[in-house]
């Protein structure tokens, strides 16, 4: 596919890449770039991917996409949002998208514009499995829930099922209220304790 075919849709800023490249495959991690291939310098809490762009580089990337010019000479499209370009390129590419925290770092109104991109692409045909650890995100939209835990499954199975007070306090060895939303009637998380400013050991507002 070609560049300028993964790039529709997506909010580009600037390209100093030939839209006519042949791209082969999209990567975000560095240790899996391969010839031709479109690497996505994706900005993390734990590392930045523009600094992997020299090993994408020698493993034979085309091109770059990020959100920050890059230091080096390489052919790179400037976005606004690494990860949303990520999952727009991606739903373009491929029937099968296995996504690793993609709405790190994202505001809120980013996010749902992400997961919502996500769901249409399921409503066409794809299969979606996404590691996250926004549990009411995931309750949001989702079709199955896999709770994992030190390499142990602690449950798995249809959101309304799995999405318990006992299975979430297994998984974050956290107190939580669960409520339904109030569109939809999904569960969402809530602390019992959440110890901000009003927070008072006798409160009255038990769950």
């Amino acid at each position: 596919m070609k560049l300028r075919e993964l790039l529709q849709g997506v909010a580009v800023l600037e390209i100093h890449a030939d839209p006519e490249t042949e791209i082969t495959s999209i990567a975000y991690d560095s240790r899996k770039a391969e010839p031709g291939c479109l690497f996505a310098a994706i900005s993390g809490f734990a590392s930045d991917g523009n600094r992997f762009i020299p090993m994408a580089l020698e493993k034979g990337a085309a091109a770059v996409i990020t959100a920050r010019k890059p230091e080096e000479d390489v052919p790179y499209v400037l976005v606004a949002s690494d990860r949303l370009a990520l999952a727009r390129t991606l739903a373009q590419q491929s029937p099968v998208l296995l996504l690793d925290e993609l709405a790190a770092g994202l505001d809120l109104a980013r996010m749902l514009e992400l997961f919502d991109l996500l769901e249409r692409r399921r409503r066409a045909g794809a299969a979606l499995l996404l590691v996250m650890h926004d549990c009411n995100l995931a309750a949001q939209y989702a079709t199955r829930l896999l709770g994992l835990r030190e390499g142990r499954v602690l449950f798995d199975g249809p959101v309304r099922r799995c999405f318990t007070a006992e299975n979430l306090r297994a998984l974050y060895a956290v107190d939580l209220h669960i409520v339904p939303h109030p569109r939809n009637g999904l569960p969402q998380a809530l602390p019992l304790r959440p110890r901000g400013p009003e927070y008072r050991e006798d409160s009255p507002h038990e769950a």
